[in-house]
């Protein structure tokens, strides 16, 4: 078995954005997710509404994913 320094439970915006804070460390770290996307049967994209506060809007920028959004 494989030992990690930290396992993020959850892919939605808080996990995406703590895995690509720490991408560049030397943690080990692994990502888990209730349902395999290989194995959802809707493959829709989340069509959800989200609102970011300025404070969010920050990081995400410092993140390099802002001008993604």
């Amino acid at each position: 078995m494989s030992n990690y320094d930290i396992v993020i439970v959850g892919g939605g915006l808080v996990g995406n954005s703590l895995a690509l804070a720490l991408r560049h460390s030397s943690l080990r770290i692994a990502g888990i997710e209730a349902i395999d996307y290989e194995q959802k049967e809707d493959h829709s994209d989340d069509n959800r509404a989200i609102g970011l506060s300025y404070t969010s809007e920050r990081i995400l920028q410092k993140l390099g994913v802002w001008p993604h959004i």
